[in-house]
């Protein structure tokens, strides 16, 4: 038992910088190998808890995860060079994994005299950086970069309990960033080939619930349970090969997305006092002002592949942005609702963007560029089974339940090629699937002076494509599709 005169304050935090740097260099007068390769893991678990009876004025619970400075959190950084007079072959590899849980807990008979807080969030970012070049007779190149990060962030007000203040906030937010840049070169006298390949995926979850039969008295103040994420994936890789015999090189990228954002009250919850209830998810894109900007998407990767060949030059370009994500504010069954304003928020807004360009120039020169940005969003906005104003003795003003979704999916592809026989293709696309729904239960005995129950979505694409060819014998193609 705890019994203050004062405020009560429970912290916890943990705030990192890592820096993981590897490099190689070779030179050889007749074959030059060598390779860096840099892998960091990171886990980080963070957790405040408050679970007994109190009495005091006031609660801070927060527990947050930061970077010690302002750089991401997490830094791997590999860096090789080879140079051979009869083969130059290099290899950079870097790696972060990054695995974070971030969480407060209250459960008890909790009373405050002021307002009660509870925060959890998650802002650590990680950084991944590879280079690589080879030079030599023949010269080959192989970059790699793949950051990972999962994070989970909670707050959670156990089954049972009971809280009392003038104002219950509980908040939980995800806003970490995930970057990966892949610079891969090579030229060779006879043969010159790159392979690149960036991989940025970032699996975020965020859950704000009240369990099953709690008691939540906002007094005045009212009650309010959030969950936010906006998570920020940027990957990009860039290949180029010369040779004055036979140049060839690949550049791959696919930023990916996983985000699930939850508010939700349990089963039996009773929400009392006169400051209303407000149960909001959202999932933003961080997107500033009305213009639809590919820099500021939330999801973007880029690929560029660059090879020349006096005889022969051939090149492949392809990159991914995919999002995929459940946003929900919801409430369970048998809720007793308090006076004043009821708000069920879910607001869902991505942003994804591809962009992929390959160049080819050569005796004979083929290339080939695919951009795709796709989506697959769920946005719900529920108010459960049964909900009752306890017989008409809590005065509702509004009722307002509402779920909106956007997805703006953007992808541009860029093919050229040049040469006494040359050809390229290049297709970009999007795809776009949204659903979005906002309900009420059955059974609901409520009178409130207003009722709204929208859901909206709207879909944004556009792609572009473009194939330029020089050749005295050669052919282009390019193609465009969104499907929404």
């Amino acid at each position: 038992r705890v019994d203050s005169q004062g405020a009560v304050t429970v912290s916890a935090l943990d705030s990192i910088a890592t820096r993981n740097l590897t490099g190689s260099a070779q030179l050889s007068g007749s074959a030059a190998v060598g390779a860096a390769v840099a892998y960091t893991l990171s886990n980080a678990r963070v957790n405040a808890e408050v679970d007994a009876t109190v009495r005091a004025a006031s609660l801070s619970a927060t527990a947050k995860s930061k970077a010690l400075n302002g750089e991401p959190a997490v830094k791997v950084e590999s860096y090789t060079g080879a140079a051979g007079f009869a083969a130059g072959i290099g290899a950079a590899v870097s790696v972060a994994d990054m695995n974070n849980m971030i969480g407060v807990n209250l459960g008890g008979d909790q009373q405050y005299v002021n307002a009660l807080s509870a925060t959890a969030e998650d802002t650590l970012g990680l950084a991944v950086k590879a280079d690589g070049a080879a030079l030599g007779a023949v010269a080959a190149g192989l970059v790699i970069g793949t950051g990972l990060r999962d994070s989970t962030v909670g707050v959670k007000v156990e089954s049972g309990s009971s809280l009392t203040a003038n104002g219950i906030g509980l908040s939980a937010n995800g806003a970490g960033s995930l970057s990966v840049d892949t610079v891969g070169a090579a030229s060779g006298l006879f043969a010159a080939g790159t392979a690149v390949a960036a991989l940025g995926i970032d699996s975020t979850r965020v859950t704000t619930e009240v369990g099953d039969g709690a008691t939540l008295d906002g007094k005045a103040g009212g009650v309010t349970v959030l969950a936010s994420a906006a998570p920020q994936i940027d990957v990009s890789a860039i290949g180029a090969s010369v040779s004055a015999g036979a140049g060839v090189g690949a550049s791959y990228a696919r930023a990916e997305g996983s985000t699930r954002v939850t508010a939700k009250l349990g089963n039996a919850v009773d929400i009392k006092g006169t400051g209303g209830l407000k149960v909001a998810a959202k999932l933003d894109n961080q997107r500033s002002g009305n213009e639809v900007d590919p820099d500021e998407a939330a999801v973007r990767a880029r690929s560029v592949a660059g090879s020349g060949g006096l005889y022969f030059s051939a090149n492949g370009s392809v990159a991914e942005a995919v999002n995929s994500s459940v946003v929900s504010a919801t409430t369970g069954t048998d809720l007793k609702l308090p006076s004043g304003r009821v708000e069920i928020d879910a607001r869902s807004e991505t942003q994804q963007y591809a962009e992929a360009t390959g160049i080819a120039v050569g005796g004979l020169a083929v290339g080939a560029s695919v951009a795709e940005a796709r989506s697959t969003t769920t946005t719900e906005a529920k108010l459960g089974d049964r909900a009752n104003d306890r017989q008409g003795t809590s005065l509702l003003t509004d009722l307002v339940i509402s779920a909106d979704g956007e997805d703006i999916n953007q992808a541009k592809s860029i093919a050229g090629s040049g040469g006494l026989v040359a050809g390229n293709a290049t297709i970009a696309r999007t795809r776009t699937t949204g659903n979005v729904y906002a309900e009420i239960g059955k059974a609901v005995d409520i009178a409130a002076g207003s009722l709204a129950l929208t859901a909206k979505f709207n879909a944004l694409y556009g792609t572009h494509a473009n194939s330029v060819n020089a050749a005295v014998v050669g052919g282009s193609g390019a193609g465009s599709d969104n499907e929404v």
